[in-house]
């Protein structure tokens, strides 16, 4: 995590690779001086929220497991 002058966030950049595929997204997060998060870009995919994640592995053919 990296400190940004131009928008006073701190930033990091990470490379996601799917459960199911090799398809990647790169994202950037943004996040406060407190360190909560305050915003993503995704270029390649889409944030979701844990519920929703959990939802989709439950319905998942092939089972994933939930780490």
């Amino acid at each position: 995590m990296n400190w940004d002058d131009e928008t006073n966030t701190f930033v990091t950049r990470k490379s996601i690779i799917g459960p199911e595929t090799f398809a990647r997204a790169d994202a950037v997060f943004r996040f406060d001086s407190a360190k909560k998060l305050i915003g993503a870009e995704i270029d390649g995919g889409e944030s979701v929220t844990e519920e929703d994640w959990r939802q989709y592995v439950a319905s998942s053919p092939k089972g994933a497991a939930i780490p």
